[in-house]
């Protein structure tokens, strides 16, 4: 399990053959420039910080995994500040589950309300249960396939699956998912 900050916008099927990568998501949301707006920290070094309420002019904490060798754990982080005490983390929105209870919440115990959030989009997220394992899920969406889930479905298709924490990552158009010698 290791973030990876690219330089650019480029989309899994290019960036995750380069890393050697067996699977990959796509997790920060970006700016226009591709700039992450979620915490971005691996091996120790902060990339990104958690901002993606700043530019509505909110300081909301956002729901962020962190892990060094061991099994992840989750955390409400503040914007601008690196989460000591992991070597790795990404930055999500919203938190999906907590402590085995499926609720999509925007900050601590604040249900989500835009209407993104209470529509069918696809989705992206990640989850860990009790054991430590982890879920990196893809929810397809606005396609034949599938019309996608709200944030509240997600949350509970996470729990569903055994995830005891879970938080939201990039959806919409970058929803994706990488697997080797799977990509078509």
């Amino acid at each position: 399990l290791q973030p990876q900050l690219h330089n650019g916008c480029f989309d899994l099927e290019s960036i995750a053959p380069t890393l050697n990568a067996i699977a990959g998501i796509n997790g920060s949301f970006f700016n226009s420039s591709c700039q992450p707006l979620n915490m971005v920290k691996a091996d120790g070094t902060l990339h990104s910080s958690n901002t993606l309420h700043a530019s509505q002019g909110n300081a909301y904490q956002q729901r962020s995994m962190g892990w060094n060798q061991g099994a992840p754990t989750l955390s409400w982080i503040d914007q601008n500040v690196d989460w000591s005490g992991v070597s790795n983390a990404v930055g999500g929105y919203p938190s999906l589950v907590n402590n085995g209870t499926a609720f999509a919440e925007i900050y601590p115990g604040e249900q989500v309300w835009s209407s993104t959030d209470w529509s069918d989009n696809p989705r992206t997220g990640m989850g860990v249960d009790s054991s430590g394992t982890v879920y990196m899920v893809t929810v397809d969406g606005r396609t034949s396939m599938g019309t996608g889930m709200t944030t509240t479905e997600f949350g509970e298709l996470f729990r569903d699956l055994g995830a005891t924490e879970a938080i939201g990552l990039d959806g919409g158009g970058s929803t994706t998912m990488y697997i080797k010698d799977c990509w078509h």
